[in-house]
């Protein structure tokens, strides 16, 4: 990790921001930090704990998106206008040396683990599965 400019920003790595404290992802507006954005991250720590018998070594958020001009008409060479929505994915993670890539879920039931090998190549089965 790139340690942060003396400016005190935080750290990027190749241009991703890299930050250490939810304050800087999330507006704290009506307590939502407290009532809904902290207890996400806390739910995922566990349940990864549970999981794996460790805590996670890095969290990931990609926020959600609206065209507003239209969809999917970037694909066709012609401009959006895309604008963030408050929803958003986060998937937390350690690096680990096996070859596989194991992916759980939150909600189990409804979306089982699925475990991938890190080979570039692979293919779909039919299912649309791995």
């Amino acid at each position: 990790m790139v340690e942060p400019e003396s400016t005190g920003a935080e750290p990027t790595v190749n241009s991703v921001p890299v930050v250490t404290q939810l304050e800087n992802i999330y507006q704290d507006i009506n307590d939502s930090m407290t009532q809904k954005h902290k207890p996400r991250y806390e739910q995922l720590a566990r349940r990864f704990r549970d999981l794996y018998g460790v805590r996670p070594a890095f969290y990931c958020r990609a926020p959600g998106r609206v065209n507003i001009i239209g969809e999917h008409i970037d694909y066709c060479g012609y401009s959006v206008l895309p604008a963030a929505l408050e929803q958003d994915f986060i998937m937390a993670y350690v690096p680990c040396d096996d070859e596989q890539i194991v992916i759980n879920n939150i909600d189990k039931d409804q979306y089982p683990e699925l475990v991938l090998t890190t080979e570039p190549t692979q293919k779909f089965h039919d299912s649309g599965s791995f």
